[in-house]
């Protein structure tokens, strides 16, 4: 009998692996195609084209960033990821498991490391929801070679679609750059491409100066916000189109589908959040809205369901940008304090640098 821990497998010496012409099972999501016996890091889409994995996981991602595909995540992320005063969010149950009390002792103890060194209290939730998204979840093990014997030091996350690429924002009189440690011309392109993609996702200007430099045209920085745009630039795929037309989002606890109008009045761009559909309190839920933009878009509220930045500038997109999170206001805590957490700017924790 043989378990699997970690990445490392418990077995007794006696027994041994047989061989086999079965292609190991993928328990990734992937499906595995096979090349005279090989495995091969590929899969195959409706479209019988084989990609590599960093495409899988961009196809995953497209998939969670449509409404419903997002309310059915939010849904299974609440009911796996339970927060219970006095009880561990998880644990290991090793009643089956045919070994020694000292065994599962030491099983049992370096569980509750590997549960510090990720935080999991905190990150759970946001660990979860990259695992359950991305039918992946990679790990930077850090061991002090010197010292091998002292175990783990840090668990450092590597995006699986970001090839191990960090991406910064340093902001300086208002004017913001996205940057990164790497160097070369594939990552100079692609922090262009940030950018240009977060200018779209907010209704920013482009700096002429530096093709990686932008700016809130207004005038004020809202960095909270802030945040939001630059996830959706930093994950979405460049593929996905930067949405246009009316502002709405399908409500999560609800059949409702709520939006934001804008409109102008004595130079101010004032908006205004309704509701569409059945729901059950539709009041409740608009008024959960307005309080989360003004939460996480850093707007004003000037009525029961109006709102304005306080630059008083028109930020459409920004507004369509932030609204889905707006809806959700504990799952989004989750994510911001998973994020503030880390400290470090990577592709999952974007914020803004001194």
């Amino acid at each position: 009998m043989a378990i699997e821990l970690f990445g490392f497998e418990i077995k007794s010496k006696k027994e041994k692996k047989q061989k086999t012409f079965v292609t190991p099972e993928n328990t990734d999501g992937a499906t595995t195609v096979v090349d005279g016996g090989g495995i091969m890091g590929h899969y195959l889409n409706q479209d019988v084209d084989a990609k590599d994995e960093k495409v899988l996981v961009q196809k995953y991602r497209e998939m969670s960033f449509s409404q419903e595909v997002d309310g059915a995540v939010e849904d299974v992320i609440n009911d796996a990821v339970i927060h219970e005063e006095g009880k561990p969010v998880v644990a290991l149950d090793l009643n089956q498991l045919n070994y020694t009390d000292s065994i599962k002792d030491k099983i049992h103890s370096e569980f509750s490391t590997i549960l510090d060194l990720l935080d999991f209290n905190h990150n759970g939730t946001d660990l979860f929801r990259k695992w359950y998204i991305d039918a992946r979840l990679y790990h930077h093990i850090v061991v002090d070679k010197s010292r091998p014997k002292d175990g783990i030091k840090e668990l450092i996350p590597i995006d699986p679609y970001g090839d191990e690429m960090s991406v910064g924002f340093y902001e300086k009189e208002g004017v913001i750059t996205v940057w990164s440690f790497k160097e070369g011309k594939e990552v100079s392109e692609r922090l262009e491409e940030i950018r240009n993609r977060i200018v779209g996702f907010g209704d920013l200007a482009i700096s002429k100066d530096n093709p990686h430099e932008f700016y809130f045209p207004g005038g004020t920085v809202y960095p909270r916000a802030f945040k939001f745009i630059a996830r959706n630039a930093v994950e979405k795929s460049p593929l996905i189109p930067i949405p246009e037309g009316r502002i709405e989002v399908k409500d999560l606890k609800s059949d409702m589908v709520l939006f934001a109008t804008p409109r102008e009045e004595n130079a101010t761009w004032i908006y205004t959040v309704g509701g569409e559909g059945e729901a059950e309190r539709p009041q409740l839920r608009i008024r959960a809205t307005v309080a989360g933009l003004v939460r996480y878009g850093e707007m004003e509220k000037i009525g029961d369901t109006e709102l304005k930045f306080p630059c008083s500038s028109r930020y459409d997109q920004l507004v369509r940008s932030v609204l889905p999170y707006a809806r959700n206001v504990s799952g989004t805590e989750d994510m911001l304090e998973s994020d503030d957490s880390r400290g470090q700017m990577t592709t999952g924790t974007l914020g803004f640098s001194q």
